[in-house]
């Protein structure tokens, strides 16, 4: 029994690792709705690219708070994706007898 429940720990340590890995190699694209702010980051909330039309450029207080709004939209968007991924994971965690009190 003690065999088999590490068993099962040990392969939901290796899918939290490939949710991590794969949450590392999923881009997100979010820009506003004018095009004038454009954002890339990875689910694991790395930015990659991060794109600013000129002409914002002009109004440091608009430029702030658009790409303040844009930011945390798509960190939102990267929230969702990696909750989705790790929900997948912790439904193993009901298989172990007893770790489903602490799901609670």
């Amino acid at each position: 029994m003690f065999g088999d429940m590490m068993s099962k720990l040990q392969d939901m340590k290796q899918q939290a690792t490939n949710a991590k890995d794969e949450l590392a190699s999923i881009i997100i694209e979010s820009h506003s709705d004018d095009q004038k702010i454009k954002i890339k980051l990875s689910a694991d909330k790395k930015i990659h690219d991060l794109q600013i039309s000129q002409d914002l450029c002009q109004d440091s207080e608009e430029l702030e708070d658009r790409l303040v709004l844009q930011l945390n939209k798509a960190l939102a968007s990267a929230d969702d994706l990696s909750q989705e991924h790790m929900a997948k994971i912790s439904a193993g965690l009901s298989a172990i007898p007893g770790m489903d009190k602490f799901m609670k």
